[in-house]
């Protein structure tokens, strides 16, 4: 009840009245049998917010934000090893570019700390895999020419988002010859894309110490008549499944660099 609510500007513009919180995240991962992974906010939040949240969560000493986990009903600290210092950073997450990104990334990454032998994964964001590709290689190459000469223990992972479209109009269920055509297409794209990024991070990175983590993959379609469009809301069919069959064994063929993906449509839509 004392949670502050808050207006969704970016989905639907509806008001988020927070009942789904930190506990409850952490209690449903529980009972799913789930690694938790949370992506700090870089867009609009600060240092210090994202610093304090990750202390809220792991750290079994005497603090004032701690005891505030404590009075909130969870004694014992969860733990947590994925961590995204930001999300989408390039668009919805600020506008920014790679080269200010790059910058806030050390700066935001410096102070999530581990605690209480709590091992934190540092994932930065990478590209929008839809973008040009001149434009994707340039985020790539700017952020591992930031963090090559950095410590261990600042970045381990950067994100990659890829959709596969076939033009933001198309319907989920209602497919034409062309629309199948071009999707599969779209689809396979990925190995390319993936190799491309591959070879940039090469360049800074020969060991491939740093991973590729896939955490927003899958299809994106029309939403359908009568949902808020705010909301995503998309049916799925047998073409949605062979899409991410492809994009499966893309992956797992890339695996030397490839070490996460995460279908959006499990949760996004």
């Amino acid at each position: 009840k004392t949670r502050p609510k808050m207006v969704n500007t970016h989905w639907g513009g509806v008001i988020e009245n927070n009942h789904f919180g930190t506990h409850e995240f952490f209690d449903l991962c529980h009972q799913l049998g789930c690694e938790p992974y949370i992506s700090g906010n870089v867009g609009s939040g600060t240092v210090q917010e994202m610093s304090q949240w990750i202390e809220y969560i792991t750290f079994d000493g005497d603090s004032p934000i701690v005891n505030l986990r404590r009075n909130n009903g969870q004694d014992t600290p969860w733990k947590i090893k994925y961590w995204g210092v930001g999300n989408e950073n390039w668009g919805c997450g600020g506008n920014m570019t790679a080269e200010y990104y790059s910058d806030l990334f050390l700066q935001y990454s410096t102070y999530c700390r581990d605690f209480s032998g709590n091992k934190l994964y540092k994932i930065a964001c990478g590209p929008a895999g839809e973008f040009p590709i001149n434009w994707v290689l340039h985020w790539v190459d700017v952020l591992m020419k930031k963090v090559k000469t950095t410590l261990t223990n600042v970045i381990q992972g950067m994100s990659l988002h890829y959709y596969t479209r076939a033009g933001m109009s198309a319907s989920a269920t209602k497919i034409s010859e062309k629309s199948w055509l071009l999707t599969m297409k779209k689809a396979l794209y990925i190995d390319d894309l993936i190799l491309k990024i591959d070879d940039v991070m090469n360049k800074y990175d020969p060991s491939k110490r740093i991973k590729l983590i896939v955490d927003e993959w899958g299809t994106w379609w029309r939403v359908e008549k009568g949902t808020n469009p705010g909301f995503l809301y998309q049916q799925n069919t047998m073409r949605d499944a062979i899409v991410a069959s492809l994009h499966l064994d893309i992956f797992n063929n890339h695996c030397d660099r490839v070490y996460m993906a995460n279908i959006a449509q499990t949760v996004n839509v």
